[in-house]
């Protein structure tokens, strides 16, 4: 139950995805703002998205904990859906004595105001779900001991009980000793079956959830399958989204379109609070990679006029379970200077952790340093992601949602979005599985970035000649200077880029 009363956040993240899908057309439809003032708006929403998780991270890790982490995002989310309906014209028209039309004359500096903080506390909620939902969810999972399962043979399975019997031992006690009268060749046989069993067992490839780290609704329906967790209660779940996001787009006053979602989300938070009593406790945070990195910088800067003497002298742990990175020279060896030990740091270094580093963690940050170059590559996938969250929604504004006489809602282009990016990840996965097998599972990521920046090109070069045909279509039908009428051109030719 306990896992239930999580997964129902969800409902936020869901609810709030087609919200701000639909937030371009909300900016030019209701405030008549030009494209690229309401790109702007929503591409600095989105950088906000992606930028919080590595901020709440270190709050996380310094103590503050994924069950706070998570009651505070909720509640942030919850208020900024409500503040985010509360900026609607027709919601608070007669406190601030303007008109509930939904036009720019009838927006005043109090809809504003609450229109900008909402876009704020829902990035904060966005990003706490983020970094503590799936964390947190995993840890609530009553997970089973790992047991080996023997696929035993029928013959097998029905022989066992004159494989084996009770007999007195040596000591008078009853053990389960072979059965003398069971003959030598079933017994030679029962022994080399399990010897090969235990010899050829191989651990089943798994979901890595931490590999979804950054896509909630992903990880926890990957934790559902995984464990087998109230498949009924979770299934519920999903569908009140779901349904959500059909119904959502065939309801026209935008006070409701944000406000239903906002009552899901209070809904959610509020049967997460519930169940705080039955949540188990959560461990001491060991570290992550961004407090690690902070780490290692503050302590290099405090010991920058040390010098060590050797670098086999630098502290390392001496767990042998843990990973160890070998030491490396270049223009980042003056990170080094993190993991010199000084003789007031010898006795229980772990209280110097501001102070004191390992070899393994400044050679850590040292990679992630080196990695940033290739990120450069990502601004190409960076600058599509935002047209296409921006412009492509515009394009669609105003075209045609039908399929004979069946009006599909707007939210149809969410959908496919989705879906085709859950097949990208499922063919990508496949090439990597491939190389694994090959055992040159080095290059996937090479690969991805590779396939990432090709799609990128061929998704400008497919908008650009639907562009094209979509100007057409406008000139051919006069509609140039009637920019509300609907375009005769079916939305799904959007679908290709």
């Amino acid at each position: 139950m306990a896992f239930l009363r999580i997964m129902v956040l969800l409902w936020a993240d869901m609810l709030a995805t087609y919200v701000m899908w639909i937030m371009q057309t909300y900016l030019t439809n209701v405030w008549k703002l030009g494209f690229t003032h309401a790109a702007r708006i929503m591409n600095i929403y989105t950088g906000l998205t992606k930028f919080l998780p590595l901020v709440l991270f270190i709050f996380v890790d310094a103590g503050l904990g994924n069950y706070w982490n998570l009651l505070l995002s909720s509640t942030a989310f919850s208020i900024g859906l409500g503040f985010l309906s509360m900026s609607t014209p027709p919601v608070l028209h007669k406190a601030t004595g303007t008109s509930k039309g939904y036009e720019p004359n009838c927006l005043g500096h109090t809809q504003k105001a609450l229109f900008y903080t909402a876009l704020a506390l829902i990035a904060v909620g966005l990003s706490g779900h983020v970094v503590s939902l799936v964390a947190f969810a995993d840890n609530q999972i009553e997970k089973k001991p790992d047991e080996p399962k023997v696929n035993e043979p029928k013959f097998e399975r029905s022989s066992k009980s004159f494989l084996y019997k009770f007999r007195r031992g040596p000591d008078g006690k009853l053990k389960y000793m072979p059965n003398l009268r069971t003959p030598s060749f079933m017994v030679n046989y029962h022994k080399r079956k399990k010897q090969q069993q235990q010899g050829e067992s191989t651990p089943k490839t798994e979901v890595d959830i931490s590999q979804l780290q950054f896509q909630p609704i992903e990880a926890m329906l990957a934790l559902v399958q995984k464990e087998r967790v109230k498949l009924l209660g979770a299934c519920f779940i999903i569908l009140v989204p779901v349904i959500g996001l059909i119904a959502l787009p065939y309801i026209k006053p935008w006070s409701l379109r944000f406000g239903i979602p906002a009552i899901c989300t209070l809904v959610a938070t509020l049967a997460f609070l519930q169940g705080t009593g039955s949540y188990k406790g959560e461990s001491k945070p060991d570290g992550s990679p961004v407090t690690n990195v902070l780490r290692v910088f503050v302590a290099s800067t405090r010991k920058m006029f040390e010098d060590p003497k050797q670098y086999s002298e630098l502290y390392e742990n001496q767990d042998t379970n843990t990973p160890k990175l070998p030491h490396t020279k270049g223009l980042l060896s003056f990170l080094d200077k993190a993991a010199i030990q000084l003789t007031t740091e010898i006795e229980e270094p772990e209280k110097h952790r501001l102070r004191l580093c390992t070899r393994t963690e400044v050679e850590e940050t040292k990679i992630i340093i080196r990695m940033m170059p290739i990120r450069i590559t990502f601004v190409i996938c960076g600058l599509i992601t935002s047209v296409g969250n921006t412009y492509f929604v515009e394009q669609a504004n105003h075209m045609n949602y039908k399929i004979g006489k069946l009006k599909l809602p707007n939210s149809v282009n969410l959908v496919f979005y989705e879906i085709s990016k859950s097949l990208i990840k499922l063919i990508y996965t496949a090439i990597g599985r491939c190389l694994r097998g090959a055992r040159k599972e080095k290059y996937a990521p090479s690969i991805g970035i590779a396939l990432a920046t090709i799609f990128s090109v061929l998704c400008c070069i497919t908008a650009s000649g639907i562009e094209t045909r979509r100007i057409h279509v406008i000139r051919s039908h006069g509609l140039l200077d009637k920019p509300e009428d609907k375009i005769p051109l079916s939305v799904f030719v959007l679908l290709p880029q």
